[in-house]
């Protein structure tokens, strides 16, 4: 359990920084924080099929087999980056000095970017508190309200339905408003919601609240990812992209703590 859970954390370490830098490239400039809206939407419908699906496997197959067929589903991705996408210019002139000047170069890029230090203050503010509803959330509905698991498994996909409803609004908001006030808007929608999950003890309150809750914090996702992709240089961005991770993953981890 150990070995897997070290190996699945080093893999995403590796694997989102880079997926996200390489995504934005896929299309028009203009294009970059809409995409990243529509990979956020990809990655909440799998969220949602991808348990039912694995769950009747597990049962069929076992844990093992899960784990090869999700090793071997990622060499299709790695074979169309290689063979379609990076070009061999790209391939031969990574050096290991690069790489550790690149990794130097990553803690003072505030210097060079003065303004991610607020953006990664309110990306570290919202993840920190809206988290506290993941973490909170089995002990509110099945302890505190006493309902049965199964309530559980639909309030979790009410926040699904909510961010897939964020991918279809999202395109219509930033016409009218911009990417800080999103942002804002979030972290409101948020505050509405961890004080409304302890006054409401009726499943159809809760869905409605966990539908917002969803909402709010796909809006997060999506804004923050479309700032990192489209609003800095190529050369920096998934760089970035690490550190927003690092942020992303620490606030959820010390506010699910706390």
């Amino acid at each position: 359990m150990r070995r897997s859970f070290a190996s699945r954390c080093i893999g995403f370490a590796f694997n989102v920084p880079a997926w996200q830098a390489v995504s934005s490239t896929l299309v028009p400039a203009h294009e970059i924080k809409q995409s990243a809206a529509l990979n956020n939407l990809s990655f909440n419908v799998s969220r949602c099929v991808g348990p039912a699906i694995a769950g009747y496997y597990f049962s069929k197959l076992g844990a093992g087999y899960l784990f090869l067929l999700n090793g071997f589903s990622f060499l299709a991705a790695i074979y169309i980056l290689n063979a379609k996408l990076m070009t061999k210019k790209n391939i031969n002139g990574v050096t290991l000095k690069h790489l550790c000047d690149g990794f130097l170069e990553g803690f003072f890029l505030y210097k060079r970017f003065p303004q991610i230090k607020l953006i990664f203050l309110k990306a570290f503010l919202y993840f920190f508190f809206a988290t506290s509803i993941w973490a909170l959330l089995p002990y509110i509905i099945i302890i505190y309200n006493k309902m049965p698991d199964t309530d559980m498994g639909l309030l979790m996909g009410m926040a699904g339905i909510g961010a897939i409803l964020n991918a279809y609004s999202i395109y219509y908001l930033r016409k009218k408003l911009a990417d800080h006030q999103l942002t804002t808007a979030a972290l409101f929608l948020s505050a509405i919601v961890i004080f409304c999950i302890t006054k409401t003890s009726q499943f159809t309150g809760l869905a409605i609240v966990m539908l917002v809750f969803g909402y709010s914090w796909s809006i997060a996702i999506s804004v923050f990812n479309g700032i990192f992709q489209a609003d800095f240089p190529i050369e920096v961005r998934s760089r970035l992209i690490g550190i927003y991770c690092v942020c992303f993953a620490g606030s959820q981890a010390l506010g699910g703590y706390l």
